[in-house]
């Protein structure tokens, strides 16, 4: 039993004085807000990637020049 608390109190962060908890909790939290970041940075990358593509479709460039 000794064994087995002293190798789960070692995967536990110093800060939060060796106790798994804290460490798992605060690890979940990181994810959670990365989560929220990394959405929220795609949102806007596919919003700018379609009116990029607007753009280009309704500029001269999109239609090739007529054959003779």
């Amino acid at each position: 039993m000794a064994k087995t608390q002293k190798f789960l109190s070692s995967l536990g962060s110093d800060k939060y004085g060796g106790d798994l908890l804290p460490t798992v909790v605060s690890l979940r939290e990181l994810i959670v807000s990365f989560d929220k970041k990394s959405d929220k940075a795609l949102d806007e990358a596919r919003k700018m990637l379609g009116e990029l593509s607007r753009s280009i479709n309704s500029s001269k460039f999109a239609t090739p020049p007529a054959r003779r």
